[in-house]
């Protein structure tokens, strides 16, 4: 009777974590809620420096033209934070493969354990 119990609770455990890292990952890939941000970007300053030692040319000026131009082509290139937001949603992926391989395995035990209970 004790097998058949915990046949039927390592089922039901394995199923229910299952069915909520399917729910979990429904609304994470449909963008109802965000991936757990384990990847982060962070903004670098800093970038192109040009001579300052130019009579009669305000640097300053320059360089942030500069600055704002190789931005906006990057931007065009690769969006700010998609790096990051790729790996965290690889990172997403693998802990619910690990997770659904692991509750596989719990139900499994459950099923097994049912088995050997059954009246031949």
């Amino acid at each position: 009777m004790a097998k058949k119990l915990l046949g039927w609770t390592l089922l039901v455990v394995g199923l229910v974590a299952i069915v909520l890292g399917l729910l979990d990952s429904w609304q994470v890939f449909k963008g109802y809620k965000k991936a757990p941000e384990i990847f982060k970007t962070q903004a670098t300053a800093g970038g192109v420096k040009i001579n300052t030692d130019i009579p009669g040319v305000n640097t300053d000026l320059l360089q942030k033209q500069l600055q704002d131009s190789i931005n906006q082509q990057m931007g065009g290139i690769l969006p700010a934070g998609s790096i990051a937001e790729i790996l965290n949603l690889l990172s997403w992926s693998i802990f619910i493969f690990i997770l659904f391989s692991a509750s596989a395995k719990i139900a499994g035990i459950g099923v097994n354990l049912l088995k050997e209970n059954k009246p031949s």
